[in-house]
């Protein structure tokens, strides 16, 4: 977390931050800045970023004189404090990446053996209990070492896609807890962009020049409609649907985005259509589709059962 703040906060000063049964808990001096729960995401953010770079935690034992003359070039009056009563000869540095912070550990070895953290609150204190001393900031923190996946999936993905590949997960790995987020393409992706997620299975497009990525599955994308459904013109080409009443899924889904390249594709959009209804669940959308109130596009996969049912 230190490292994190400094990151965004250069020149923040910082007291203890001792391990609590909890997790634990950073005194932090930001000087003129006001910080409140609000920046703590960001924190977050900036934590799980840190916690991917597989750097290293080294231990280094130094002496009295060079521990005080690196924190007091630094700047960091509180830890020149807390040195001054330390013996020499039991002073160690711990270092990971261009952080270094005086500790007296033991630590974890890799930063990425981190896979979850929560900033919980953010309060006043004092410097070492003394009402004279410079008002400091308390941040609590809960950090976990059992790992945790937040894996983020849109609906049509998360009923249709992966049921039997996350239960066989979740029976081979018990130890390992998963949160799955549900939402649209777009809403995933603004998620993972707050670290709130670790990996999103999304559809349609989306600019993958700002992910790492990898192709989960490639499935059909089709027009359906009711068996019983009566067509205003023969559909012979996408132009002869525009007269249906079209059912569609909302801005930001991928299912939708799908659709509106493809039709910006024939020099088309949804506005085309003379009617249409915008319906957030994809089952609102099959269960108005068996009831023959309009067409639609989505995944074969989504409709397999209905399909062979007739």
């Amino acid at each position: 977390m230190a490292e994190a703040l400094e990151a965004l906060y250069p020149g923040v000063k910082f007291g203890v931050g001792p391990a609590v049964e909890t997790g634990f808990y950073y005194d932090v001096d930001f000087g003129d800045r006001q910080i409140s729960d609000a920046d703590l995401r960001n924190v977050e953010k900036k934590m799980l970023e840190l916690a991917k770079s597989k750097e290293t935690f080294e231990r280094q034992e130094v002496s009295k004189a060079d521990a005080l003359k690196y924190f007091t070039q630094k700047g960091d009056k509180y830890k020149c404090e807390l040195i001054q009563d330390l013996e020499d000869g039991t002073i160690t540095f711990y270092k990971n990446g261009g952080f270094t912070d005086l500790c007296r550990g033991p630590h974890i070895k890799h930063v990425d053996d981190i896979k979850a953290v929560k900033l919980t609150s953010i309060a006043g204190a004092y410097w070492k209990g003394d009402q004279e001393q410079a008002i400091m900031n308390e941040i609590n923190n809960i950090t976990s070492y059992i790992e945790t996946l937040s894996i983020g999936v849109t609906m049509t993905i998360g009923e249709y896609a992966i049921i039997d590949k996350l239960a066989n997960f979740i029976i081979h790995h018990p130890e390992i807890n998963i949160h799955l987020h549900y939402g649209n393409t777009s809403k995933l992706l603004e998620l993972l962009d707050q670290g709130q997620i670790s990996m999103a299975i999304v559809e349609g497009n989306y600019p993958k020049e700002n992910y790492s990525h990898i192709k989960y599955s490639t499935e059909d994308y089709i027009a359906v409609c009711a068996t019983s459904h009566h067509f205003t013109k023969e559909p012979h080409t996408i132009h002869n649907l525009i007269s249906e009443h079209l059912l569609v899924r909302e801005e930001g889904s991928g299912t939708r985005n799908i659709l509106e390249q493809s039709l910006i594709a024939h020099g088309l959009h949804i506005s085309n259509f003379t009617h249409y209804t915008q319906v957030e669940n994809m089952h609102t959308i099959m269960n108005l589709l068996k009831k023959d109130c309009g067409i639609s596009f989505l995944y074969k996969i989504a409709v397999e059962k209905e399909l062979k049912s007739n």
